[in-house]
C-alpha cells in the first residue's frame, strides 16, 4: 500500500525507498528502474500462467462459483471436479458460452477474461480440493467451504461471563520452582471459579528459548520460536504421570540442595527464566530418560500426541542442534538451513525436547478438562508473529519475508513500533491453503474455549519496517482477508472455540466490519476508550471482551495518578517536553470519567478527583453492567499494582515479561477483600445477565 490514513486521520505515504525494500522483500527487487521493470514483466508473466486461484471461498449456505482465466476468444466447454474432505468425489461440465464473466485478477494482456464457474449447492464445511478443466488442461484451487460466522457457544454461560487474566509466568505459590505453572493457573481458576468467575486467561504459553542449555534466552511470548509448540517451562513435573514413578526425578526434587534453589527464585520480584529452566530441565530430563526406557512412545497417548503434532520429532531436533551449535540456525551451515536429522543433535537433547512438548501438551489437556468439568473455560492468545530465529521461520522460511512486522507511530507509541519477527507472505501463505495458519489455530483450539487473535489487522494488512529502518518508515501490505476468515470460522467452528480479535491502535473501519460480518468479538478497553469531554467513554458493544486496560499498558492505579507518563518519559517513548499537556489531558479525562460514574450512581459525589480505590470499584461495576460478551479484570488491578508487565518498544530497559505478582496465591486466596471486590463484581455480572434476558423476552 502505498499510503494509510494514521490514528489521528492523516494521511501518510511511504517513500519511495520503503516501497522499493518492501518490494524486494516480497521478491520483487526494485531498487533501481531496471529492477522495477524486470520485477514488472515476470509478475505479469506469472499472472497470465495463473488460471485459476491457489484458494476459493465459497460460504456455507449461500450459492458460490469459482473464477476461471480463459483466452478472449476461447469456446467449448468448461469441465470441473471436487475431491471432498471425506473422500467423496464430484464433477460436470458447463459450456464456456453459458458462463458469466467475473471481476477480479484476471490475467493481463491478450484479451484475456475471467469466467466464473457455478459450484454445486449444499457442499458440506471443510478444505476441498477443486479442479476445473477446458482446452485439456486442469487447474486446481483449495476450496474452502467455511460458516459465514465464527463460533459462538449457545449456552447461557456464553454471555455475560467475567474472569481473571494473569500472566501464567507471573503466578508465585509455595510450591511453584521460580516460575507460575499451570498448577497454579488451575489452582487460580478454582478461586476465581469459586467466586463466579468462569474464564481464566493469559499470555501466550508458547515455546521460546530460555538459556537452559547453550544458546540465547528470550522469553518474551510475543516472539515466540513456535506458534504450535508450548513452553515446557509452564509444565508442573510433579503433575505428570511419570513422576510416581520415576525415582531418579524424584530423588532430584527433594534434595536439599534442589530445595534450596528453588526457594531462592521464590523469593525474587523477577523470574530468572535461565536458572528456573535449568533446575526445571533437571527433572525434565530424569522423567525423559524413564518415559522412553520404559517404551512411553509407544503408549496410545503418545501416538495421539505426534499425531496432533507432526512436526514434533522434527521441531526436538531443532532444539537440539540450536543448543549443540549455541547459536541461531541463520547461522547454520547451508545444508542445516533446510534439512535436520537426529544425527545432527545429541540423542538426550532431542528426547528431553520431544517430551518436554508431550508432557506440555498432556498438561494443557489437563487444564483444559478441569475448567470444562468445572463450568470453567481457558482464554488463549495466539500471537501474530513467530521469531525469525525459531522453528516456525526454520521449517517454513519461505513462508516470510526478509522484513519485520510493527506498527506505525500513534499517539500512545509516538516513534511506532519494530517487533522484531518476520510477516508471512501474502502470496506463499495461500500456496498450500493456509497449512501453517490452520496449524497454529487448531494447536491452541484444541486446549482453548476462547482465543484472542493478536493483532487481528493482520488478517487484512500489516505494517512491515525494512531492515535498517525506521517504524516510521514502514508500509502496510494487504493480504487476502476473506481466505483468512475462512479458515478461522471454519476452524473455530471444528474446535467449539470462541474467537476474539485484539483491534487496538491504528485499525481501518473495514476491520470492525469484517468482525461482526464473520462474528468474532473485539476488544474494549477502557484506558483506551478514555476521552477528555462527555461521553468520557463510549458505550460498550454487545460482542466484545471489555477490560479496563491490557498487559501492553500502565497498571490502572499508574495511570490514575500519572505515574505512567514519567515511566513513558525515563524509557525514551514520550517527549519530555509533553509531560505537562500530557498529565493536563490525563487530568481531564479523569474528571470526565468521574463525572460519567457518578450519573450512573457508581460513584458517590464528593471532591472533583476520587480515590483510585473507588474509581476503580466503580469503573469495573460500570463494565460488567454493560452487555459485553466477557469481562476480563487484570488481577493486579484489584490490588492496584502500578509497576508495568510490559512496556511496548522496550527491551532491556525494563523487566519486560518477568515480574510476579506482589501477593501469592496463597495469600491471594485467603484475602477477603479481594473476594468481596470479585463478589460485587459477579453479583453485578449476574444482574446484567438477568436483566439481558428479560430485555429479549419483552422483545419476543
Amino acid at each position: 500500500m502505498t499510503s494509510y490514513t494514521d490514528a489521528s486521520g492523516v494521511k501518510r505515504s511511504a517513500s519511495a525507498e520503503t516501497l522499493a525494500r518492501v518490494l524486494t522483500a516480497l521478491g520483487s527487487p526494485a531498487g533501481t528502474e531496471a529492477q522495477a521493470s524486470a520485477s514488472e514483466v515476470r509478475l505479469v508473466e506469472a499472472l497470465s500462467r495463473r488460471r485459476v486461484e491457489p484458494v476459493t471461498v465459497a460460504w456455507a449456505g449461500t450459492s458460490a462459483s469459482a473464477a476461471l482465466s480463459i483466452g478472449g476468444t476461447d469456446r467449448g466447454r468448461v469441465t470441473w471436479g471436487l475431491r471432498l474432505e471425506s473422500g467423496e468425489t464430484r464433477d460436470g461440465a458447463f459450456e464456456l458460452s453459458s458462463l458469466k464473466s467475473g471481476a477480479g485478477h484476471s490475467a493481463p494482456g491478450g484479451g484475456a477474461r475471467r469466467v466464473m464457474v457455478p459450484l454445486p449447492p449444499g457442499l458440506p464445511t471443510g478444505y476441498h480440493r477443486l479442479s476445473l478443466g477446458h482446452a485439456g488442461e486442469r487447474f486446481d484451487s483449495m476450496l474452502i467451504v467455511a460458516p459465514r460466522r465464527s463460533y459462538r457457544e449457545p449456552r447461557a454461560a456464553a454471555a455475560r461471563a467475567w474472569g481473571l487474566f494473569c500472566p501464567a509466568y507471573s503466578l508465585r505459590s509455595g510450591r511453584s520452582w521460580g516460575v507460575g505453572d499451570l498448577s497454579d493457573v488451575r489452582e487460580l481458576a478454582r478461586w476465581s471459579g469459586a467466586l463466579g468467575g468462569r474464564v481464566v486467561a493469559t499470555l501466550p504459553l508458547l515455546a521460546c528459548f530460555l538459556g537452559e542449555a547453550r544458546g540465547p534466552c528470550d522469553p518474551s511470548p510475543y516472539a515466540p520460536i513456535s506458534r504450535v509448540f508450548w513452553n515446557e517451562l509452564f509444565v508442573d513435573p510433579t503433575r505428570t504421570a511419570e513422576f510416581a514413578g520415576c525415582e531418579a526425578a524424584k530423588r532430584i526434587a527433594s534434595s536439599s540442595a534442589f530445595s534450596r534453589e528453588a526457594s531462592r527464585l521464590r523469593r525474587g520480584a523477577l523470574v530468572d527464566y535461565r536458572e528456573a529452566a535449568r533446575l526445571k530441565r533437571r527433572v525434565m530430563e530424569a522423567l525423559a530418560r524413564s518415559f522412553f526406557d520404559q517404551g512411553g512412545e509407544r503408549s496410545e497417548s503418545f501416538r495421539m500426541f505426534l499425531g496432533e503434532k507432526p512436526s514434533a520429532r522434527e521441531y526436538a531436533v531443532f532444539r537440539g542442534v540450536t543448543e549443540r551449535r549455541g547459536e541461531p540456525w541463520t547461522d547454520w551451515p547451508v545444508a542445516m538451513r533446510r534439512r535436520l536429522v537426529e544425527g545432527d543433535a545429541d540423542a538426550s537433547a532431542v528426547r528431553y525436547h520431544l517430551y518436554a512438548q508431550y508432557a506440555a501438551w498432556m498438561e494443557l489437556l489437563a487444564t483444559g478438562a478441569e475448567l470444562k468439568a468445572a463450568g470453567g473455560a481457558m482464554y488463549l492468545d495466539l500471537p501474530v508473529g513467530a521469531s525469525g530465529v525459531g522453528f516456525d521461520a526454520w521449517k517454513h522460511g519461505d513462508l516470510f519475508a526478509p522484513c519485520a512486522a510493527g506498527a506505525p507511530p500513534d499517539p500512545f507509541f509516538t516513534s511506532g513500533q519494530n517487533w522484531g519477527f518476520p510477516p508471512m507472505h501474502p502470496w506463499v501463505c495461500r500456496e498450500d491453503g493456509y497449512a501453517y495458519l490452520r496449524e497454529c489455530l487448531r494447536s491452541h483450539m484444541r486446549h482453548a474455549e476462547f482465543l484472542r487473535l493478536d493483532h487481528v489487522m493482520a488478517f487484512h494488512r500489516l505494517f512491515w519496517v525494512p531492515e535498517g529502518m525506521s517504524p516510521r518508515d514502514g508500509a502496510y501490505v494487504r493480504y487476502r482477508d476473506e481466505e483468512m476468515y475462512a479458515v478461522l470460522c471454519l476452524e473455530s467452528h471444528r474446535s467449539r472455540c470462541r474467537l476474539i480479535g485484539e483491534n487496538l491502535g491504528t485499525v481501518p473501519p473495514e476491520v470492525g466490519r469484517s468482525l461482526a460480518r464473520h462474528g468474532l468479538s473485539g476488544l474494549y478497553v477502557a484506558q483506551y476508550e478514555m476521552k477528555e469531554k462527555s461521553p468520557a467513554l463510549r458505550r460498550v458493544p454487545r460482542e466484545c471482551v471489555a477490560s479496563v486496560n491490557t498487559h501492553d499498558m500502565p497498571p490502572f492505579a499508574s495511570m490514575w495518578s500519572g505515574r505512567d507518563v514519567g515511566d513513558r518519559i525515563a524509557l525514551g517513548m514520550l517527549d519530555g517536553a509533553r509531560r505537562k499537556r500530557e498529565l493536563e489531558s490525563r487530568k481531564r479525562a479523569k474528571a470526565a470519567l468521574v463525572a460519567r460514574l457518578r450519573r450512573e450512581g457508581l460513584l458517590a459525589s464528593g471532591a472533583a478527583i476520587a480515590p483510585v480505590s473507588r474509581v476503580r470499584d466503580a469503573l469495573l461495576r460500570h463494565l460488567a453492567s454493560s452487555d459485553a460478551e466477557l469481562v476480563l479484570i487484570n488481577i493486579e488491578d484489584l490490588w492496584l499494582e502500578t509497576e508495568w508487565q510490559n512496556v511496548p518498544g522496550t527491551t532491556g530497559e525494563h523487566p519486560n515479561w518477568r515480574r510476579k505478582l506482589r501477593l501469592t496465591l496463597e495469600s491471594i486466596k485467603s484475602d477477603a477483600g479481594l473476594a468481596r471486590l470479585l463478589g460485587r463484581i459477579d453479583a453485578v455480572r449476574r444482574e446484567s445477565k438477568s436483566r439481558g434476558r428479560r430485555s429479549r423476552g419483552a422483545r419476543r
